[in-house]
């Protein structure tokens, strides 16, 4: 009888044991050292082309900072973006750059690691670990351009952010995630990273790639195809970090999206079901964290010109979370640039063109204080010099009939700036001089010599505020005509 047990288990135990001995992705680390970059602007931008230039990238893959403008000074909310698996920051467009600039963000285009290389063995060395290293990099080049950091992510972008957002709670401001990568939506998923699983992948697909049908806009920004060992790799990040214990460490503001119409149309890349627990189990406060499906997206990527079939209901659900759950302030349509782009804004109008041609040809440092004509009624420069003031002695104002274009010639100032929205009035509409003052919420723009702004009807604007003190200031502001 014990012989025969014997027969019967060895093997049993044999194979169990060849199984489980079997090769299988090691277990990530998720090292916690926060890395190091450059705080300067130019520095900064040096350190991101120097690291992307060691690869031999596809076109427009490449991480790069958007500053808000041409200052490049840092915002006080920056947004970085970080795409998905086998994706690239075109997975996000124009989602993320509509989002930043509506509220004067700084923006961080990351890749992600491995992604975006020109090679036959596309993702081959793709390891969570490596995900995690760039991930982290992505937050702290957010943190030296913007005073808080958003998150905004798509799929596994969105894995990376909840772990970012429970790894470091004090440097995330708030995650707006799009199909977060909780779980993916395959049945066999659990098998991938287990012993033996890229074995059974490559008999699976009778070969080591994972490949879709050509189409060469979309391979432009996705991977395809791409090795299938970054698959075992995946599902080994999924499975170790998309738990309760991270969620709940995750305290900040949370937007999640997804696709979702009916039971026959959902996500079919990740589980929805996985991402309504996670939204539940999020640490954030209920009144603080928000879900919402987007029913005619009629896929996985919600933020892509590309492939989604909703981007205005995506960029609707962002902004609304951002304006009631972050109480951040929409920027105005205002202009603002260096001098010698002037060019560029020509041909807003003839009258501007008129505007910046005198600008072109004028000598200021011969002329006086005081109202210089230009073309009549319908544009004339004014030469102002004056020292900034404190904020509390300055006010928020808006015209009616005329654009301005401001030019600091020497010194800087800060400028407030907010569309008009019924704002509260502090001093009626002056007919004759075009100018109401009022009260309300705005941001803050700095502007110094050689920088420019162009302030329309719609753009309330708070000018001559100190910087750090008062301070002396000449600047030019041109009235253009743009109302009756």
């Amino acid at each position: 009888m014990n012989k025969r047990i014997i027969y019967i288990t060895f093997p049993i135990i044999v194979i169990l044991a060849v199984y489980f001995l079997g090769p299988a992705p090691a277990k990530p680390k998720f090292s916690s050292d926060f890395p190091t970059v450059p705080t300067a602007a130019a520095e900064l931008d040096q350190y991101i082309s120097s690291k992307e230039k060691e690869h031999k990238l596809k076109p427009d893959n490449e991480a790069r900072i958007i500053w808000a403008d041409s200052t490049k000074k840092k915002t006080a909310y920056s947004v970085i973006y970080l795409h998905g698996f086998s994706a690239s920051q075109e997975e996000g467009d124009p989602v993320h750059t509509d989002f930043a600039k509506a509220f004067g963000c700084n923006l961080y285009l990351a890749r992600m690691a491995d992604h975006g290389i020109d090679t036959t063995e596309q993702l081959l060395t793709f390891t969570p670990d490596r995900l995690w290293q760039s991930a982290k990099e992505a937050l702290a080049i957010g943190k030296a351009i913007g005073d808080k950091v958003i998150i905004m992510s798509t799929s596994t972008g969105g894995t990376m952010a909840l772990m970012l957002a429970a790894q470091y709670p004090d440097d995330v401001f708030a995650l707006i995630n799009m199909s977060p990568n909780i779980a993916i939506n395959n049945g066999t998923a659990w098998l991938f990273n287990n012993p033996w699983g890229l074995q059974i992948m490559h008999k699976a697909t009778g070969g080591e790639y994972r490949s879709f049908p050509p189409n060469p806009k979309e391979d432009q920004y996705w991977n395809n195809p791409y090795r299938l060992e970054a698959v075992t790799q995946l599902e080994e990040l999924v499975e170790d970090k998309m738990n309760k214990e991270t969620f709940q460490k995750v305290k900040c503001p949370s937007l999640t999206m997804y696709y979702f119409k009916d039971e026959q149309h959902q996500d079919p890349t990740v589980k929805v079901s996985a991402i309504l627990e996670m939204n539940k189990q999020l640490g954030t406060p209920d009144s603080l964290k928000v879900a919402v499906a987007i029913p005619h997206a009629g896929g996985h990527v919600l933020g892509s010109h590309l492939v989604s079939k909703d981007i205005a209901s995506v960029e609707k659900e962002a902004e609304k979370f951002a304006t009631e759950k972050l109480h951040l302030i929409k920027h105005s349509s205002m202009i603002t640039d260096k001098i010698e782009n002037a060019e560029l804004y020509k041909n807003l109008s003839p009258l501007f063109n008129k505007a910046f041609k005198y600008i072109a040809e004028t000598d200021f440092t011969k002329l006086a204080p005081g109202k210089y004509p230009i073309d009549g009624d319908d544009v004339f420069a004014l030469l102002q010099e004056y020292e900034t003031k404190p904020l509390e002695e300055c006010m928020l104002e808006g015209h009616k009939k005329y654009a301005d274009i401001q030019y600091i010639l020497n010194g800087e100032e800060q400028v407030g700036i907010i569309l008009f929205n019924n704002q509260q009035i502090l001093k009626p509409y002056d007919v004759t001089n075009d100018i109401a003052f009022y009260k309300g919420d705005y941001s803050t723009i700095t502007l110094s010599a050689g920088n420019f702004s162009i302030f329309f009807p719609d753009d309330l604007h708070m000018p001559r505020v100190q910087v750090d003190r008062p301070s002396p200031v000449r600047k030019l502001v041109i009235k253009v005509r743009v109302g009756k």
